[in-house]
């Protein structure tokens, strides 16, 4: 192979298995639903994509202390479902209630209620 063959491989081989990205103090690593995947296939069938979730934040529980348990868990929802879509994957509304320790239903609830808010953006994908 020419030189710039080489480091193209290189280049792609390091991307795929050597993830240079860092799990932080809050932070946790999982495996999601990629976003260009569409519907028609089982969880199983999806390409999965590893993504680094910011679970806590100092922020967080400040604002279970003024608002409840409730508010803090929509933050958590919004900025992890944000990063993962930054990242290229979709969290199910089951991942959420996973990592957070809640039902999916708590957070299909949760969902809902922030739809209802015109400034609030919910990347969600609903398991079949």
């Amino acid at each position: 192979m020419s030189p710039r063959v080489s480091r193209g491989v290189l280049e792609l081989v390091e991307g795929m298995f050597f993830d240079k990205r860092t799990v932080g103090d809050g932070q946790i690593s999982y495996t999601a639903i990629s976003s260009a995947e569409g519907a028609g296939k089982t969880i199983e069938e999806m390409k999965k994509v590893q993504v680094i979730l910011t679970r806590d934040v100092v922020s967080d529980e400040e604002m279970r202390e003024k608002y409840g348990d409730s508010a803090k868990r929509k933050v958590q929802l919004l900025r992890m479902t944000e990063e993962a879509y930054d990242q290229g994957a979709l969290l199910t509304q089951e991942d959420v209630g996973r990592i957070l320790g809640v039902s999916s239903r708590t957070i299909r609830r949760d969902v809902v209620e922030l739809l209802g808010k015109e400034s609030a953006l919910v990347s969600t994908r609903i398991a079949a």
